[in-house]
């Protein structure tokens, strides 16, 4: 007896896909820009190889810190809510560090965009997750992958063309973030997960995923490390 055929995804799912892989491009790509920027311009404001550790050290950290209220946000507000606020606050910090030219506030401006962007794009997982059938899961999160990936290349590419020295690169980052939220507001009808309050949010649910599957999280953990390293150190030295 032949397996029954997996059924078509309703297009309302397809617009939901292309709405959360579309906000995070924009957002990987306006990372590859800022991220040879923050680097230079801290290299000139410090000349210190050690602040810039400690730099991509807080992203790692505000990773860790906003993961485990998503649970809490989705509980309570919608999908759209909290990546359209996430993406405004991040988006918000690139001008604020062009205006404070203070490398303490800009680590403060830092750790609060990689709050934001965490967010962002813990919640657009959750969306492609929700509405990608079992048997295209994998390959649709191999697209998703390869649009941040994609994103963060042209982006850093981009940076040739705009330079780091004053408002432009800026504005054009910001711009680019800002554009984030177009998917969100044109595809009104693409669908969302139904979020609703749940004993299974809370904030240690992240440990517990940790403690019950210790070798993904390493790898995890070891791949960010060597990634973030290069993104930042590279266009410096």
């Amino acid at each position: 007896m032949s397996a029954l055929a997996p059924s078509p995804m309703s297009d309302e799912r397809k617009l939901g896909i292309v709405s959360a892989i579309s906000a995070t491009f924009a957002i990987s790509l306006a990372w590859g820009l800022s991220s040879p920027l923050i680097s230079q311009h801290l290299e000139r404001m410090t000349s210190s190889g050690v602040l810039l550790g400690w730099l991509i050290s807080l992203a790692a950290v505000a990773t860790i810190v906003a993961t485990p209220f998503v649970p809490k946000l989705l509980a309570r507000y919608s999908v759209r809510n909290v990546m359209g606020v996430c993406i405004i606050l991040g988006a918000a910090t690139i001008p604020a560090m062009k205006i404070f030219m203070v490398p303490e506030i800009w680590f403060a401006l830092k750790f609060i965009a990689s709050c934001a962007f965490t967010v962002v794009f813990v919640v657009a997982e959750i969306w492609i997750n929700s509405q990608s059938p079992e048997h295209l899961r994998g390959r649709i999160f191999g697209m998703y992958g390869a649009a941040l990936a994609g994103g963060m290349g042209l982006g850093s590419g981009l940076a040739v063309l705009t330079g780091i020295d004053g408002w432009s690169p800026f504005l054009i980052c910001t711009g680019i973030n800002l554009m984030a939220i177009l998917p969100l507001l044109i595809f009104r009808r693409a669908s969302v997960p139904q979020t609703t309050p749940s004993a299974d949010a809370r904030f240690t649910a992240i440990w517990t995923i940790m403690r019950a599957a210790p070798a993904i999280m390493m790898c995890a953990v070891v791949f960010g490390a060597i990634e973030q390293t290069m993104i930042y150190f590279l266009p410096v030295y």
